[in-house]
C-alpha cells in the first residue's frame, strides 16, 4: 500500500502540464544533450540510434517552437542548439543503408 506522501507524487506528477517549469526543463536539455548523444551514436556504429534521437529532438524542438516567444525568452540558448541537432539530418539515411533499405520509419 502507498504512503500518502507518494499518492500525492504521484498525483502532481499526472497533473504536470506540459509547458510547466520541470517539463520545458527536461524538454530543453534533451535537446541540449542530443549532439553529444548522436556522436556516441554514431562512433559505436549505431546508426539506427542516432537517427531515432534526431527524430525524436525535432518531435520535441517542434512541440516547444509552439510557444516559442515564451519559450525563447526563457531558453535563449535553444535558438543556438537546434542548428546544431538540425546537422545531423543524414544521419537517417546512414541507418536505412546499415538495414539494407528495409527500415521504412515505423
Amino acid at each position: 500500500m502507498l504512503s500518502p506522501h507518494v499518492k500525492c507524487i504521484g498525483r502532481q506528477l499526472t497533473q504536470l502540464s506540459p509547458y510547466s517549469p520541470a517539463a520545458l526543463g527536461s524538454r530543453v536539455k534533451y535537446l541540449l544533450d542530443t549532439p553529444e548523444t548522436i556522436w556516441g551514436c554514431l562512433d559505436s556504429k549505431d546508426y539506427l540510434e542516432a537517427s531515432r534521437r534526431y527524430v525524436r529532438s525535432a518531435e520535441v524542438h517542434r512541440a516547444l517552437m509552439g510557444h516559442s516567444k515564451h519559450i525563447l525568452a526563457r531558453f535563449p540558448l535553444l535558438q543556438h542548439q537546434w542548428p546544431l541537432v538540425k546537422k545531423f539530418r543524414w544521419a537517417g539515411s546512414l541507418s536505412n543503408r546499415q538495414l539494407g533499405g528495409r527500415w521504412s520509419g515505423g
